[in-house]
């Protein structure tokens, strides 16, 4: 392992993700380097959520999101916790929405599905490419 005196750290400022490379020297610390992240501010929850619904395409409802979150995520959302975080991220700009026809199946009751936007797009690209970046030096770990 090589030591070294720099330390990347990885901070929230002013609603923009940011990374920082500093320098500590006796009771000081100088920061090298400023990078901000053109991304707006993505939970992990929130990410898996976009993952799901770009998975699922054009099937990409509440239900459909739950299940396929609890059968490759093993998450375990409440439908609650789910619709909160899609509404989040409509609000973001990362989701579209639409309301499709009633079926007989849910009682004549109508399904909201979701797609992704390109900024949902961008927002996931960014955060995979912020994953490469800090794992790139971590031995016997291959992000792709």
């Amino acid at each position: 392992m090589i030591k070294t005196d720099f330390t990347l750290v990885i901070r929230v400022i002013q609603g923009k993700y940011a990374y920082l490379l500093c320098k500590q020297e006796r009771n000081h610390v100088y920061l090298l380097c400023k990078q901000e992240l053109n991304m707006k501010i993505l939970g992990s929850f929130e990410e898996l959520v976009l993952l799901a619904v770009g998975s699922l395409g054009d099937q990409a409802y509440g239900v459909a999101v739950k299940d396929l979150l609890e059968e490759t995520g093993g998450k375990k959302p409440s439908i609650g916790a789910l619709h909160s975080a899609l509404h989040r991220l409509e609000e973001k700009g990362m989701l579209d929405s639409w309301i499709g026809g009633a079926t007989s199946e849910r009682g004549g009751r109508r399904k909201k599905y979701y797609s992704l936007t390109p900024i949902g797009k961008k927002a996931l690209q960014e955060a995979h490419d912020v994953r490469a970046k800090l794992s790139i030096n971590i031995q016997g770990l291959n992000l792709g």
